[in-house]
């Protein structure tokens, strides 16, 4: 096999490697992106709803005096409360909480699982994120350098007449 055979062979190679970087990009680095931003929006979706309780608190303070009225916005708040967070308990795979009889305390510890979810979720998403990154940048960089060595290398050899 001769030289300039060689440097297209790694040309050839590295040309391969940029097309598997740039589909593991494509598949596996940006379903965890899809993830993230799904985590986010649904993150999101809860600050509005949690948000909501400044209203919910202004309405009881006009109606402390009437316990009956108090008791009925603070159920109409917990239920506000779990819609707010049922997108992110799906988005964790957390069971969904719901209706308007939720005790405030399984609220809260409702609420402290799907964040704790929530958390340990992003966390391993950004961690895989950065590894998947790094493996694809190496990758890409491999390639390129290989392209590029190649080209450069046969542009070095003399064609010899026969």
């Amino acid at each position: 096999m001769n030289r300039k055979s060689v440097y297209d062979l790694l040309s050839i190679v590295g040309a391969v490697i940029l097309f598997f970087s740039w589909v593991f990009q494509q598949s596996v680095v940006e379903k965890i992106n899809r993830k993230l931003s799904a985590l986010t929006a649904a993150e999101d979706l809860y600050r509005i709803y949690q948000s909501h309780n400044a209203i919910f608190n202004s309405l009881i303070a006009t109606q402390e005096s009437n316990e009956e009225v108090v008791k009925n916005i603070r159920r109409l708040q917990t239920y506000n409360y779990l819609l707010g967070l049922e997108r992110l308990a799906k988005e964790t795979g957390t069971p969904i909480e719901s209706g308007y009889d939720v005790p405030l305390d399984k609220t809260q510890k409702y609420l402290e699982l799907v964040q704790k979810n929530a958390d340990v979720m992003r966390k391993d998403a950004e961690a895989k994120k950065d590894t998947f990154g790094l493996i694809f940048n190496c990758g890409y960089g491999l390639g390129s350098l290989l392209v590029l060595l190649g080209s450069i290398l046969k542009l070095r050899v003399t064609d010899k007449p026969a």
